[in-house]
């Protein structure tokens, strides 16, 4: 029973021991994260506040002027508030 064992606990030393040396740190020893990532603010808020149609206008506003609302701003609008308000799409 001890030859058994033994053999046992030596594959595992012999299929263990390269994993554990292979182990890579998820972020650099330098705490730098690799890539061109944007820095978050550290105070960063968010409204939880259901999302208005003035919201919506807002977000589909493509030419830059709020009282001209143009065909594709239209389409933008209906599926954002289909999206964002939670009514169900139709086909």
């Amino acid at each position: 029973m001890n030859k058994f064992f033994a053999s046992i606990a030596t594959a595992f030393a012999v299929f263990a021991s390269p994993a554990a040396a292979e182990v890579v740190p998820l972020v650099a020893a330098q705490d730098v994260a690799d890539g061109p990532y944007i820095d978050v603010a550290q105070t960063v808020s968010y409204s939880d506040a259901p999302t208005t149609l003035d919201d919506i206008h807002a977000l589909a506003d493509l030419d830059g002027d709020p009282s001209v609302v143009t065909d594709r701003e239209r389409e933008m609008i209906a599926l954002l508030s289909m999206m964002l308000i939670g009514t169900p799409v139709q086909n």
